[in-house]
C-alpha cells in the first residue's frame, strides 16, 4: 500500500510565518493538540493559499506572501493587521526562506514545506485585548527573547528566531524604509516598503 502524502501538494508546499513584537515581547500561539508539532509554541502561521488542485504543484495565483502572513495572524490571533499595513502603517520586515531540510515533521522526498518569514513591529494603536487562540492555535501569549530562548519551538522556529533577532539588530531601531549607516552590510535582508 502507497503511503498518503501529508501534503496537499506536490513538490514546494509554501508557508508564511509573522514575528510580531511588542516592546520588548514576542507573541506566540500554542499549536492545538492533536495536530502536527501539538501542544508546542510556534510563531503565527501557515499555508499560503493558492488554487491549485490536491496533489498538484503549487501555484502562486490567489493571494501574495503579505496576505497570506497577515491572513493566518488573524485566523490564529484575532490580530486583524491588514488595514495597518495597507496605509503604510507596518513595516514588515523579510527575515528569510526556510525551506525542506525537515524543517516540519511531514517533509518528505514528494513534498516539503517552504517558509517565507516576516517579522513587525506591532502599532502603540492597536487593541491587545481582543488577541485570542483561534484556529490552529489553542492559546497565545506574549514572551521576552530571554523565555523564548529557553523554549523549545514548533518546527525550526528556534533557528528562526536566532536569525531575526540577528537582523533585528542590525537594523535601525524604527524600522522604516529610510537608508541609514546602520544598515547590515552582509545581510541578504529584504525591505518590503
Amino acid at each position: 500500500m502507497k503511503a498518503k502524502n501529508p501534503y496537499f501538494f506536490t513538490g514546494k508546499n509554501p508557508t508564511v510565518d509573522l514575528i510580531v513584537f511588542n516592546d520588548d515581547k514576542v507573541l506566540l500561539i500554542k499549536r492545538r493538540e492533536g495536530g502536527v508539532e501539538g501542544g508546542k509554541w510556534a510563531f503565527p502561521g501557515g499555508f499560503h493559499d493558492t488554487n491549485a488542485k490536491q496533489g498538484q504543484v503549487w501555484e502562486n495565483n490567489k493571494e501574495t506572501v503579505e496576505e497570506a502572513a497577515f491572513r493566518e495572524l488573524e485566523e490564529e490571533t484575532c490580530l486583524n493587521l491588514n488595514n495597518h499595513f495597507l496605509d503604510g502603517k507596518l513595516n514588515l520586515q523579510f527575515v528569510g526562506i526556510y525551506e525542506g531540510n525537515k524543517r516540519d515533521p511531514r517533509d518528505n522526498k514528494k513534498s516539503w514545506s517552504s517558509s517565507s518569514v516576516f517579522m513587525v513591529d506591532l502599532p502603540l494603536d492597536i487593541d491587545k485585548s481582543k488577541i485570542r487562540g483561534a484556529d490552529d492555535a489553542e492559546d497565545v501569549n506574549w514572551f521576552t527573547p530571554a523565555e523564548i530562548k529557553k523554549m523549545k519551538l514548533a518546527f525550526d522556529h528556534s533557528i528562526i528566531f536566532e536569525e531575526a533577532l540577528f537582523f533585528r539588530n542590525q537594523l535601525p531601531i524604527d524600522f522604516g524604509c529610510k537608508k541609514t549607516e546602520k544598515s547590515p552590510t552582509k545581510l541578504a535582508v529584504h525591505k518590503l516598503c
